[in-house]
């Protein structure tokens, strides 16, 4: 198991643990292996037949932003398998209010509130009426944006890490 650094930039991810589970079973065949971005996650010196799952955690800074299961797979002998983990993200970005709300006519900026933003690397935007706007600052729970020139939109939306969230309306006054 590998993830590219690209792949580890769009998903906001900059580690990834990894342990592999008897078909069935609660407790693991040995301890996580830890990687960074980039390097191979291998497990060594598993018992050749048993059929297996392997459990995969993505984190950034030690928070956990996508995990998945592999499906069952049976440990070849004296060779190497490679297996797919599919990852689901733990925590979807949610937008739950701007400000000011009625932005006034000529307003320049904008501010989003909500949930599992990230940090905001990666690919991560936030779209005003359907346009790219410019951010100024980017927290877990919070951004501010510069709203686009002539804009037109009703809804803001905000992607994190590659994943959407719900659209947010915007009430404009002229």
């Amino acid at each position: 198991m590998r993830l590219s650094a690209e792949q580890c930039q769009a998903h906001c991810v900059d580690s990834i643990t990894a342990q592999v589970f008897r078909e069935g079973e609660p407790v693991p065949l040995g301890p996580e292996v830890l990687a960074a971005c980039g390097e191979v996650v291998s497990f060594d010196g598993l018992p050749a037949g048993h059929r297996v799952r392997v459990r995969a955690v993505l984190t950034e800074k030690g928070t956990k932003r996508l995990d998945g299961w592999s499906e069952v797979t049976t440990i070849p002998a004296d060779t190497s398998a490679v297996v797919s983990v599919p990852l689901n993200p733990v925590e979807v970005p949610v937008a739950l209010s701007v400000s000011p709300d009625p932005a006034p006519a000529g307003a320049t900026q904008l501010a989003v509130s909500g949930t599992g933003f990230s940090t905001g690397h990666g690919d991560s935007r936030v779209l005003v009426g359907g346009v790219d706007s410019t951010v100024l600052t980017w927290t877990a729970d919070a951004i501010e944006v510069s709203l686009p020139e002539g804009l037109a939109g009703d809804q803001v939306t905000v992607i994190a890490c590659g994943l959407e969230s719900n659209p947010v309306g915007l009430r404009l006054l002229n």
